[in-house]
């Protein structure tokens, strides 16, 4: 199929930002008086997961704005100095045609693109990128993220694909009748996600020479 553009998921699909948003995580309750652990996390880290919901678990659903500001000033910082692309995600993104249209559709906010730009230059590779700023917080697998991205490209959804590493990526490609094409990463992957999707990898290397 010609695709007329390739979308993609940016954290745990690109960049690998969940363990620091872990760390993140863990000093935010650390400073709200509550140790949680690496397995907590792993039990807490829902995608689109809202942070009222995760921080009522321990109680601490009152101080969530205090809460918030210390974790985003935290995670912004640690995304400025350890931010790392995956080996493949790099590789993958620079073995594109020169004139593929690409694209960035993240549940992130834009405040952490910029800081991981930082590091990545993540602006540099892609025609637009789409966050949470954009789609008034109607998380994935809601469509919108990705049909907005289409319209500033002024593509047909039909005729793109989108690459995430979620099960949410998937079901959100589908109600936006793209092919969904998963990317499996250790640990933070539910053996599930790949139900809905056309495609299920374990590198997106697996992928080069089937983008057109």
């Amino acid at each position: 199929m010609q695709h007329q553009a390739i979308i993609f998921d940016l954290d745990g699909t690109l960049v690998d930002t969940i363990p620091i948003y872990e760390k993140a995580m863990i000093y935010m309750f650390s400073r709200g008086g509550t140790e949680i652990s690496h397995e907590d996390f792993r039990k807490l880290y829902v995608p689109s997961s809202n942070l009222n919901d995760i921080l009522a678990k321990y109680n601490l659903e009152d101080r969530e704005d205090e809460l918030r500001n210390i974790r985003d000033d935290f995670y912004i910082d640690l995304l400025r100095k350890e931010t790392e692309w995956f080996p493949d995600g790099k590789k993958f993104l620079e073995a594109l045609p020169k004139d593929t249209t690409k694209a960035i559709a993240t549940g992130s906010w834009m405040k952490y693109v910029d800081a991981i730009h930082k590091r990545c230059l993540i602006h540099d590779y892609f025609d637009t990128i789409v966050a949470c700023d954009d789609f008034s917080r109607r998380s994935k697998p809601n469509p919108l993220c990705l049909t907005l991205t289409c319209e500033r490209l002024g593509v047909d959804p039909k005729k793109c694909v989108y690459i995430g590493d979620q099960k949410v990526d998937m079901g959100a490609a589908k109600n936006a009748s793209m092919e969904a094409w998963l990317v499996r990463r250790p640990i933070f992957t539910p053996e599930d996600s790949g139900e809905n999707a056309d495609r299920v990898v374990d590198s997106l290397e697996e992928l080069m020479g089937d983008i057109s």
